[in-house]
């Protein structure tokens, strides 16, 4: 299930109501919601000064405020302020994002903007980032390239928006969210002799209601109704004010109610100072609105936008809003041409459409990958390049980040520890076996080295901030898998699996996935209490250079059979000279040797056997598959599926490493190849596969192998960038 995370603050009441509705309106297309409030969630000093401090200027210091906020609305002076606030708050949120894992993050308050534009500089971010307009004139402080889309209340704050510079094909005039509640159908309104009067004085409580109600009951006909908010010392002087009033039934109080839009419904107009989501419930319930204050700065602008639309009357003084409500009457059908040109703009709000304009946002995500593997041996590397392949292929927008570990840790020591490597591997079989052999029973030897790697896996991740984790390599899932146990990161970390073993130093608890070369490996992770759900058979990733277009010709029965060999990832070729000598005098046997970085082979076969054809490092090892009919090669595990996909039967020669004899196994068991060791074997193996009927059979059960994998891996790979893994 995707998460999607919401940042609001407390600065007046409408941010948070905007979080709240899109709370509702996402957990009712089943995501999960997180919520994180910018300022109370990170910084306590920061919270007290920005909620206490807008409090206190809204409604003891109007004027101050309003000239606050058209300075901050200069560019020059907005771009420190925000610069200075989201230095306190990033790091926070930053957390947060770690510990949610979001698809998705919308903002309902402008400060969330360039917070999320330093996250995304500090961290490449890739998660998409959706920004709610609150007020119908957009402030210089929403304007950022971090934001991906932008929500808003009107065409008129589109414009806006655009005059400024955003892209118009990022701005969605899906409405200001507000309640479900206010979406539903408005009802018909008659005015007759009497007109009812809705009176609010905003989540605040402004304490200048008290004169609007003075002049509207003193003089006007009107019955009206007033909310007074969370200002319960307003509540107790107005009904003091007004006992004569509410005792008549002229007048009814409220103070906080849940009743808003049922109100909205039983009044022909209302009188309130412009807030975002109070407008929104309004034009959504089409009830005219009637001015008569309002904070400096956003809510000046709501107003010009609601007056030049023709849905609100502005008024300077209570008198004249006496004089507005009779005009009303008097001239009865200026109301239905209001509530007209609200419903206008009522049509184009849609909760539906934000839900839909998520799901192409997350759908589209930038999702970061990084694939951790080593220079052990060619076949990590190939399957890192495959993978990081097969992401570009099927989501355009994946960023992809390779990270070889020992060059990472260890950068001025790894290319001697892989030298090292390849010398112990050509010249002491034996003893690596041994090793191998205890790896695969033992406890992983690795563990140590991702307990001492901490802090430096947390700084790198921190940096990159991914959104998919993938190993090619034992140790790689040691270190990545001890990082998440000691975080408690709910990042997905995928284990490829690249060879058809079950060893457990390619096991971890905090493995999310496993994607395995075959069945047999399947069931021995199952017994060793890996759960089946965590399991896929994709075969091992190969280059899509390795797919055939189409179905490979049947040789001619009197062409000579042509051979490929190829020395594997360390170049290991036959040594026996008796081999080359036979290929050389045979006319039934078309051979191409690869020897691959093996300089020292390439020179002695192009010497003594001027009549082989003998390549050195080839780039195109697909196309030289696809030309071969039979392949003798070393059984590393990514040549093996590149055999399988390219559908060239195997001669498995000298399986002598402990994973190699695997394989070898595997090829045996499936019946698309056979072990060799000696000459004698090559040679009356190629011979078996002279006929087209041995070759076909073999090219049929390795047809039948890939096109499952296929089916398996169509279904796998859009899960990996859905990360709808089971996090268990």
């Amino acid at each position: 299930m995707k998460t999607i995370l919401l940042l609001t603050a407390s600065t007046g009441g409408g941010h948070n109501q905007a979080a709240n509705a899109l709370t509702e309106i996402y957990k009712q297309q089943g995501y999960q919601v997180a919520t994180m409030d910018i300022f109370k969630d990170s910084n306590e000093k920061l919270d007290n000064l920005m909620v206490g401090g807008y409090a206190f200027l809204a409604t003891k210091m109007p004027k101050t405020y309003g000239d606050l906020y058209w300075l901050a609305n200069q560019k020059i002076v907005n771009k420190p302020v925000c610069d200075a606030i989201a230095r306190r708050v990033w790091r926070s949120l930053h957390d947060k994002i770690q510990e949610t894992n979001p698809a998705l993050i919308v903002s309902t308050h402008p400060f969330a903007v360039e917070i999320m534009a330093k996250l995304k500089r500090q961290t490449s971010l890739c998660c998409p980032y959706l920004a709610v307009v609150t007020d119908f004139i957009a402030h210089q402080t929403y304007l950022s390239p971090s934001v991906d889309g932008y929500i808003v209340g009107s065409e008129w704050t589109k414009r806006d928006l655009i005059q400024k510079g955003v892209s118009s094909e990022i701005i969605h005039t899906c409405g200001i969210p507000t309640k479900r509640e206010f979406y539903t159908p408005s009802i018909e309104r008659n005015l007759s002799g009497e007109i009812k009067v809705l009176a609010m004085a905003g989540s605040l409580g402004l304490e200048e209601i008290s004169d609007c109600l003075d002049v509207l009951l003193s003089d006007t006909p009107a019955r009206v109704t007033a909310v007074c908010g969370n200002n319960q010392a307003l509540f107790e002087l107005l009904s003091r004010q007004f006992h004569k009033e509410i005792e008549t039934g002229r007048l009814t109080l409220y103070g906080f109610t849940e009743k808003i839009r049922k109100l909205m419904d039983n009044h022909d107009c209302i009188i309130t100072k412009p807030g975002g989501l109070t407008t929104t419930e309004s034009i959504l319930r089409q009830i005219p609105m009637i001015i008569p204050f309002m904070i400096p700065g956003q809510e000046a602008e709501n107003t010009e936008f609601l007056v030049e639309e023709g849905m609100a009357i502005h008024v300077q003084s209570p008198e004249e809003l006496g004089d507005q409500i009779l005009q009303l009457i008097l001239h009865p059908h200026r109301l239905p041409l209001m509530r007209a040109r609200m419903k206008t703009v009522a049509d184009t709000y849609s909760p539906a459409a934000i839900v839909a304009l998520s799901g192409r946002l997350i759908q589209k995500r930038h999702e970061k990958v990084m694939i951790f593997s080593a220079g052990f041996g060619a076949g990590h590397q190939m399957v890192t390049d495959a993978i990081g392949e097969e992401f570009h292929a099927r989501f355009q927008n994946a960023s992809i980040k390779e990270i070889d570990l020992m060059q990472w840790l260890m950068p001025q020591l790894s290319q001697s520890i892989y030298h090292g490597y390849r010398y112990f591997v050509k010249n002491y079989e034996s003893l690596y076996n041994r090793f191998y052999e205890q790896k695969e029973s033992d406890e992983p030897s690795s563990t140590l080295l991702g307990k001492i790697t901490q802090k430096k896996t947390s700084r790198l991740l921190a940096k990159e901030t991914p959104s998919l984790l993938i190993s090619t390599f034992p140790i790689c899932t040691q270190v990545l898998g001890a990082w998440k146990e000691k975080s408690g990161s709910q990042l997905p970390l995928v284990t490829v699996i690249t060879d058809v073993t079950s060893a457990s130093e390619w096991l971890h608890p905090a493995v999310t996935h496993y994607l395995v070369a075959s069945e047999s490996v399947e069931q021995e992770l199952i017994e060793k209490g890996v759960e089946s759900n965590r399991i896929s058979v994709t075969g091992i990733p190969v280059r899509r250079a390795f797919q055939l277009q189409q179905k490979r010709k049947a040789r001619p029965i009197h062409d000579p059979i042509r051979l490929l060999i190829m020395g594997g990832g360390f170049g290991l070729l036959p040594e026996d000279q008796t081999l080359y000598r036979w290929l050389t005098d045979d006319p039934t046997i078309d051979a191409t040797i690869i020897t691959g970085h093996n300089h020292e082979a390439y020179q002695t076969l192009k010497t003594h056997y001027p009549r082989l054809r003998v390549k050195g490092f080839v780039h195109d090892v697909a196309g030289e598959m696809k030309q071969a009919d039979l392949l003798l090669t070393k059984p590393g595990g990514i040549t093996l599926f590149e055999a399988i996909h390219v559908e060239i039967p195997i001669l498995a020669y000298h399986p002598s490493l402990g994973q190699e004899q695997k394989n070898a196994s595997f090829i045996e068991k499936m019946g698309i190849g056979q072990s060799v060791f000696t000459t004698g074997e090559i040679l009356k193996a190629v011979d078996s596969y002279r006929s087209n009927q041995a070759i076909y059979q073999a090219r049929s059960q390795m047809a039948s192998i890939h096109t499952d994998l296929h089916l398996a891996n169509e279904e796998i790979w859009q899960h990996l960038m859905e990360s709808q893994f089971d996090m268990q």
